[in-house]
């Protein structure tokens, strides 16, 4: 496979996931990465394996509240580059924490 033809195998894979992201089709962004990881396996250097690897999401155990007030567990899956707006958001409670402590130990 030729090195142009890599860059345009990986320009398709990226103009898909943003889309799928942008829609929030989850299911078929992680089919998506798998067949990406498939095609960096075989054809793409560390770098890019690496840079894609980092981009697999994780699966995670959820609860739902149903009609009848039950509940319903289900599996979902996190990425990490959706997932970075609630790392800033411990950050920032973590933060708040430190603060506060500084406040009543000052006191």
């Amino acid at each position: 496979m030729s090195d142009a033809a890599k860059v345009r195998a990986r320009a398709v894979f990226q103009r898909a996931h943003k889309l799928y992201k942008e829609r929030g089709l989850t299911t078929e962004r992680v089919a998506l990465l798998n067949a990406w990881k498939g095609f960096e396996d075989a054809h793409g250097r560390e770098e890019d394996k690496e840079g894609l690897a980092k981009q697999m999401p994780r699966r995670v155990k959820k609860r739902r509240k149903l009609d009848d007030e039950s509940f319903e567990e289900y599996m979902d899956y996190v990425f990490p580059a959706d997932d970075a707006g609630s790392a800033g958001l411990s950050r920032l409670l973590a933060n708040a924490s430190k603060w506060k402590q500084a406040q009543t130990g000052g006191s």
